[in-house]
């Protein structure tokens, strides 16, 4: 199975040697940026090379740039790499405005080692049941398809044979109302005998 790819954008360094050390020593694959600008332009090279990353884990604070605006730059250029906000106190109304981007989720700092391993396990399980529900559902379309397919192929033939049918029907129709009377002339034979010939009143 490919190893997740996770990159985690912070300001403070001993957080993020913390985080990164935690998530390899579990066999993730970590990247790291000090801030949402540089973290922004690792996300675009990331996936120029197809080798786009599976997670984000983001504070909200930074210089430069912002989790916030790095978050809402990425789902304006429709990337959907879910996203993990770690928060403090005074970030919790920022929380509020990133409701409605699609696979934010957020963690309290501090955190343990336990609780942070646990909530990026949960999201890539998440993202797990998300893909096979993806895959079943390409199955049923599949499925489908073929069974259509199928049909179309029994309908042809069904078609081929009514139109065999038809042409036969109408050949024979053709060579009916085609018949010349003079081609098949009749020989009509009679007596003519007076009633009286026949005895008694008539």
């Amino acid at each position: 199975m490919e190893n997740k790819k996770i990159l985690i954008v912070d300001d403070e360094q001993e957080l993020l040697r913390t985080a990164c050390y935690i998530l390899r020593s579990h066999q993730y694959e970590v990247d790291k940026a000090f801030d949402g600008e540089e973290g922004l332009e690792k996300i675009q090279e990331a996936r120029k090379d197809e080798n786009h990353y599976h997670l984000i884990i983001t504070d909200i604070q930074m210089p430069k740039m912002t989790g916030k605006e790095m978050i809402h730059l990425l789902r304006k250029d429709d990337v959907e790499t879910p996203v993990l906000v770690m928060t403090s106190y005074g970030d919790k109304d920022l929380l509020k405005e990133l409701i409605h981007f699609n696979r934010v989720d957020y963690i309290d700092k501090p955190f343990n080692q336990e609780e942070f391993l646990l909530r990026v396990n949960k999201i890539f399980e998440g993202l797990e049941k998300e893909d096979q529900k993806h895959r079943d559902s390409l199955e049923s379309v599949s499925r489908e398809k073929e069974m259509l397919k199928s049909e179309k192929e029994m309908l042809s033939r069904h078609v081929a044979i009514l139109n065999k049918e038809i042409d036969s029907a109408l050949s024979a129709y053709k060579n009916l109302v085609t018949i010349k009377t003079e081609q098949c002339p009749l020989r009509l034979i009679y007596r003519h005998r007076p009633f009286n010939d026949f005895g008694g009143d008539f």
